[in-house]
């Protein structure tokens, strides 16, 4: 999955920082809702970079939900897409050119111009289509590999993630990142065109070549709430310290639970760029350690095995400023430490160690 539903967290966690400061200079998009409102919603990075105009080619069908980010700083709501959300109102100014139902559906129609408008609370945003000919993108190698996995996806989209479907959907999202990946110079997760495949006026239309990519979205999101809950570090079901023993190249934590079916494939989905390969007999996760002073020291890979209490931790980096990245290090011997921190509520809540 090379970190997928991990790099679109890290996406959204950064857009949150960045909202406030950058509101101001962007076009007309949910940014310009007033500073009261608690509910914004905001397109997919790929069409807010442009000026949202987007083309698409006649009787194309895809979920709008899947592009569409919801954001409501005064709500505990784990969703991000209004694929995921009840009474939106998805609203085309031309039906005839693109249509859209309640489950935001949309549907093109003919050539010609619309705009929709995404409503959820007190949030709204908006989106200008222009439908073009069938075929007018290129079937280029990119672009019938990711129409290929997308309407796979599509076909077979869960409802949510569970143990008897997990894998299955781990691994179709592996390879759809692996392929978009190595076609990144032509096409982005999105199903967006990009580079030389954009042709002319790359600066005016971003062009959705497979509208259908945005279900590989709403699925990271179904990975989410998933690991959210069965995390064996950062879940509602996470494991608890029992004990902490370490030498200058090892620390052994052991856990008061063992680790389940669901933690292991909650830690797959939360860290698939720790885990190559899939398996269901153990997992790597990270783990925070920080120094005496509360300083973090290094964001240590663990690994653990199902039906196991013992989870290591080996091969310490911290980071470098004289390098410039990270290096290795060992801790010392006599000192304290501790794993994560309760004032930034990370796993281990600070319980501390001493190195033997």
């Amino acid at each position: 999955m090379k970190g997928y539903a991990k790099k679109r967290l890290a996406l959204f966690l950064c857009i949150m920082i960045l909202i406030p400061s950058i509101s101001s200079f962007l076009p007309m998009t949910a940014q310009e809702v007033s500073a009261k409102t608690s509910t914004m919603l905001y397109m997919d990075l790929y069409f807010e970079a442009l000026d949202r105009v987007i083309l698409i080619e006649k009787g194309e069908k895809f979920y709008l939900g899947d592009f569409v980010n919801v954001y409501e700083p005064s709500s505990s709501s784990s969703h991000w897409y209004t694929t995921f959300c009840k009474n939106v109102k998805y609203t085309s100014s031309k039906k005839s050119v693109i249509s859209v139902n309640s489950k935001g559906l949309a549907t093109a129609k003919k050539t010609g111009k619309s705009t929709i408008t995404i409503k959820y609370k007190n949030g709204i945003t908006f989106l200008n289509v222009k439908v073009v000919k069938a075929g007018t993108f290129k079937n280029t190698t990119a672009v019938k590999g990711v129409r290929k996995r997308a309407q796979k996806l599509s076909k077979s989209m869960p409802s949510k993630i569970t143990l008897s479907n997990g894998y299955k959907y781990l691994e179709m999202s592996r390879d759809f990142t692996a392929f978009t990946t190595k076609h990144s110079a032509n096409i982005t997760t999105s199903g967006t065109l990009r580079g030389k495949a954009m042709g002319k006026n790359n600066g005016t239309y971003t062009k959705l070549a497979v509208p259908q990519a945005g279900r590989f979205s709403a699925l990271s999101e179904l990975f989410y709430n998933y690991y959210a809950k069965h995390s064996p570090v950062s879940g509602t079901k996470k494991l608890k310290i029992a004990s902490i023993s370490a030498t200058p190249t090892e620390i052994k934590i052991k856990t008061t639970q063992k680790l389940t079916s669901a933690h292991v494939l909650a830690a797959h989905l939360e860290y698939p760029f720790l885990n190559d390969s899939v398996s269901k007999k153990k997992v790597s996760f990270r783990v925070d350690i920080f120094d005496k002073n509360g300083v973090i020291l290094s964001n240590a890979v663990a690994t653990m095995k199902k039906g196991s209490n013992v989870m290591t931790i080996k091969g310490f980096k911290t980071y470098s400023a004289e390098e410039g990245d990270l290096v290795p290090f060992k801790l010392k011997k006599g000192q304290k430490y501790a794993i994560g921190s309760k004032k930034l509520s990370s796993w281990g809540s600070g319980k501390t160690f001493k190195v033997k």
